[in-house]
């Protein structure tokens, strides 16, 4: 089995991540943080090990209200993924698409074909997509209410 640290090696985040962010750099505010502007910065912020806010409750990335969407942190990404522990070909219903990292790194492990997940956010849910077809990744993105779960068909007997 491949350990997850491989695989998120082979899925780098910074592939997943918006031009713009804010990161928290120590004390006071979260720093902004854009690609267009320092892409030096922006690479580097992009490999920390830490959580990215993409998103505030405004319903765009420019800071204003509660954060509403972000990147999580990779060691706790990898220790959600260890807690789930999926096998070759499991289907995974992931809640809450996000960027498309996590869908993605699924889709490296259990196959793509066996991941959907699903955003309440209609543009989110399209840069998802976006961000998964451009890294090679054909998850099913789904625009819902996850508090509803989607329905996935059953399995055919032959491939029990």
């Amino acid at each position: 089995m491949t350990g997850w640290d491989e695989v998120i090696g082979q899925v780098p985040r910074c592939s997943f991540t918006p031009d713009v962010v804010w990161v928290d750099l120590g004390p006071g505010p979260w720093v902004r943080v854009d690609r267009a502007t320092d892409a030096e910065e922006w690479e580097r912020v992009t490999a920390l090990d830490q959580p990215l806010v993409t998103r505030f409750e405004d319903g765009a990335a420019e800071g204003t209200g509660l954060a509403t969407s972000s990147l999580s942190m990779p060691t706790m990404v990898v220790r959600f993924l260890e807690q789930l522990d999926p096998y070759d070909h499991h289907r995974v219903l992931e809640i809450g698409s996000g960027s498309g990292w996590t869908a993605a790194l699924l889709s490296a492990r259990v196959g793509a074909e066996n991941v959907t997940t699903v955003e309440i956010s209609p543009d989110l849910a399209a840069r998802a997509a976006g961000r998964l077809k451009a890294a090679g990744f054909e998850a099913r993105v789904i625009v819902g209410d996850g508090a509803h779960g989607w329905p996935m068909a059953p399995l055919s007997t032959a491939s029990m």
